[in-house]
């Protein structure tokens, strides 16, 4: 049976198959189900991965449909992801599980963010400069992006926990 979608579900975001913002990230009906869906918020730039029918396993349709949607930064979130092959997709992909996401009070679900994958290529590069025992003008700098991680991840700590209690 072929879901149907309404107009209204399609103006408030819902990214079907074949859509012209399907066709631009890969989410066509030659690699999707009809029944397939997305979710897209402008003003978060947010997908959710709603419904993921591929229509050919192990054709790596589903991680070209991430790369896609990663390269138009847009972070992604799915819930509850009870298939475990998707699963093995979005860790292989990157996605972190969390069973709370505060700032829109949601639980169990897997969720990456283009600002967080930007982040972890970053560690990784300070870390391997940091390997090659700089010195000079570049070690003072890689001293003072790395501080400057440090003090934005205690802000993001900060926030999350007055979050928290607001929730509360």
């Amino acid at each position: 049976m072929e879901l149907q979608f309404t107009q209204e579900q399609i103006d408030n975001g819902y990214i079907l198959v074949d859509s012209e913002f399907g066709k631009q990230i890969g989410f066509t009906s030659d690699k999707f189900s009809k029944n397939s869906y997305l979710v897209k918020d402008d003003n978060l730039r947010m997908i959710t991965l709603s419904l993921i029918e591929s229509l050919h396993e192990h054709k790596g349709n589903v991680l070209a449909l991430l790369q896609n949607i990663d390269k138009k930064k847009y972070s992604m979130i799915s819930y509850s992801v009870i298939n475990k092959r998707l699963a093995n997709i979005l860790n292989k992909f990157g996605f972190c599980i969390t069973t709370d996401l505060n700032f829109i009070y949601l639980q169990d679900y897997y969720v990456i963010s283009s600002i967080e994958k930007e982040m972890q290529k970053i560690i990784k590069t300070l870390a391997v400069i940091q390997a090659k025992q700089t010195t000079g003008e570049l070690k003072t700098r890689i001293k003072r992006i790395t501080d400057h991680l440090q003090q934005t991840q205690q802000e993001f700590t900060e926030v999350e926990n007055i979050l928290k209690s607001e929730k509360e």
